[in-house]
């Protein structure tokens, strides 16, 4: 259990000094969980191909950049969807391919060792490192968003396999106040139980609606989500800007620097001089750093797997329950994405996921 445990608990730990999330540690963590994980016989893998395919439209996607070196190399200590990122996702998903969906189960205690350390950090002249203005913890992950993403990862997990560890992974969550996480985990959770009651269905999704709405309403920060329709505007404009293979991989800070409107002077801090390390967006980030082509290969990627995991028969060495978990965790983090940068570990996580399906 030890290769899997680094894996998984060790990206998702691994800090340095400050409250970002600092790349380098989480990488090397994740690439000595997967090297250890590599014994046993590995599961066939439909997918196997996609993940080269996608990181060589990337590497060309760089080369042709606005920063080779800083699409390689990554931004320190925010990477998206970079070629680290996406390297850390294809090793995540070999190491998955020599594992058992009974690995799952170390996310669920990941995530609720986060989520009880940024729980102490509401105390009142609490000591631990990490508290940040407004109140909004963030564990040991780097960011209230970030923290919040992997939670809403865990939230399908952990319903399905320790629901006792929702006590403190739902109160950490609310706690980083991060819409878009939230909004993750309701997604995550309706859709789990969606696919597991007929009976249910229509009863759920109207509460995650209606819950999905009273988060919008309760924790809506006006000059937070205007600033963020402004970094849309501008991914876009940088999209148009070079539509076939994007500015290269975690460079999106540059065609920032050089696209942002006017508009943004009236609504960001600091006087408007300000910039977006990312574009708040999977769809659109994709398209402004990678273009057209890396968008392609990201839907055929998608497709393909959303096409093993409906197709897969009841009697494969997996049953519905892992597919059902599998998928909510994924809605989790694509519902996640479409506000926010998301942490290359929840790619990781997901990869792993796949991986130990044998998919």
């Amino acid at each position: 259990m030890i290769a899997p445990a680094i894996l998984l608990l060790g990206s998702y730990l691994a800090v340095g000094p400050g409250i970002d999330m600092f790349l380098y540690p989480k990488l090397l963590a994740i690439l000595i969980g997967a090297l250890l994980c590599q014994k046993g016989t590995p599961h066939e893998s439909p997918l196997r191909a996609y993940f080269p395919l996608i990181l060589g439209l990337a590497a060309m996607s760089a080369a042709a950049g606005a920063s080779p070196l800083q699409s390689a190399l990554g931004l320190y200590r925010s990477s998206t969807a970079g070629l680290i990122g996406l390297s850390a996702a294809w090793m995540a998903y070999e190491a998955g391919r020599h594992r058992s969906v009974d690995d799952w189960g170390l996310l669920v205690f990941g995530a609720a060792s986060c989520s009880i350390l940024a729980l102490l950090h509401l105390y009142p002249g609490a000591p631990w490192h990490g508290l940040i203005p407004n109140g909004r913890v963030i564990g040991t992950v780097g960011s209230p968003p970030y923290l919040g993403c992997m939670l809403a990862l865990a939230v399908p997990v952990a319903a399905a396999r320790s629901p006792r560890a929702l006590l403190f992974i739902l109160p950490a969550l609310l706690a980083t106040r991060s819409k878009a996480a939230i909004l993750g985990a309701i997604a995550g959770a309706c859709v789990l139980m969606v696919l597991r009651s007929e009976r249910a269905r229509k009863a759920w999704v109207l509460a995650g609606a209606c819950g999905a709405l009273a988060v919008v309403l309760a924790l809506n920060r006006g000059a937070s989500d205007t600033i963020r329709i402004q970094i849309w505007k501008t991914a876009w404009d940088a999209f148009l800007a070079r539509p076939l293979l994007g500015w290269g991989p975690d460079n999106f800070l540059d065609a920032f620097i050089q696209l942002r409107p006017q508009a943004w002077i009236a609504v960001a801090e600091n006087g408007g001089t300000g910039a977006a390390e990312a574009a708040h967006n999977l769809f659109l980030h994709i398209l402004a750093t990678r273009g057209l082509l890396g968008m392609a290969a990201t839907v055929a990627f998608a497709v393909a797997a959303g096409r093993e995991l409906l197709n897969q028969a009841p009697e494969s060495i997996w049953n519905h329950e892992e597919r059902n978990t599998l998928l909510a965790c994924s809605a989790a983090v694509v519902v996640y994405s479409l506000f926010n940068p998301t942490p290359f570990m929840a790619w990781a996580v997901l990869s792993f996921m796949l991986g130990s399906l044998g998919l």
